[in-house]
């Protein structure tokens, strides 16, 4: 604080002294406030040391000025604190089902018509389906010319064409010389249905046969295009070859 010279203080008056007095009391309070500033600021940090400013008579808070990024790079709470990144996905919404469409009904499938004018194909008569009967004979110049028929026992129509396949057997089965040779034409196709029947012939020549000649107990004949056989008794000396001819439809 500077110092009056004595001498001027004497020279003033009395209201010159106290108008004085106040501007040197003015002074040192100023002074002192000015000195016990860096006091205060040294020995507990306020909000100036903060970086926040604070208002005289009210409740001063302390808001962190730095805090740690999560690695999620999320920000953290000022009231709750950080609680981290969520951990469940949000539930997609589910599509709606497609109605199923109906099955269509099958047609039903339409049995196939025969053209008109057209034969059905049938199958080839078998021996398990044939019955072989004679149906008589008649002798010339030594030969013996016999007719046989072969019937359809089945229950559908069925085919014979060409020749049959025939041969002499003893008693025991056993074949008796060589089997038929074919005589005359193929023919055509003969088409047996339930109960009918066609017919072949068979021609053996025994004139001049020896005594010594065996006898056959019954001709076996197999059915055109089947391996199966039909026997018919038959008894006949055999010293020569027989011939057959083709299946033709009987009259």
């Amino acid at each position: 604080m500077s110092r009056v010279p004595l001498c001027r203080v004497q020279r003033l008056g009395l209201p010159a002294l106290l108008a004085l007095t106040a501007v040197m009391l003015t002074a040192c309070s100023g002074s002192g406030a000015k000195a016990g500033a860096p006091s205060s600021a040294s020995s507990s940090p306020g909000p100036a040391a903060s970086g926040q400013a604070s208002t005289p008579g009210a409740a001063t808070a302390t808001v962190p000025t730095s805090s740690t990024a999560p690695a999620g790079g999320a920000a953290p709470s000022l009231a709750t604190g950080y609680l981290g990144p969520p951990t469940t996905q949000p539930t997609q919404p589910t599509q709606p089902t497609q109605p199923t469409q109906p099955t269509q009904p099958t047609q039903p499938t339409q049995p196939a018509r025969p053209t008109p004018g057209i034969p059905t194909t049938s199958a080839v008569c078998s021996a398990s389906g044939l019955a072989l009967v004679g149906t008589g004979g008649q002798g010339a110049a030594g030969t013996l010319i016999s007719t046989f028929g072969l019937r359809n026992t089945g229950t559908g129509t069925c085919v014979l064409s060409a020749f049959p396949g025939a041969s002499l057997v003893d008693a025991q089965g056993q074949q008796i010389g060589a089997a038929a040779r074919r005589q005359g034409a193929a023919g055509g196709q003969v088409r047996l249905a339930p109960g009918q029947a066609a017919s072949f012939q068979l021609a053996l020549a025994h004139a001049g046969c020896p005594s010594s000649a065996p006898v056959s107990h019954a001709l076996r004949v197999y059915p055109p295009g089947d391996r199966g056989s039909l026997l018919v008794p038959y008894e006949q000396p055999v010293c020569t070859t027989p011939t057959v001819t083709a299946v033709v439809a009987s009259g």
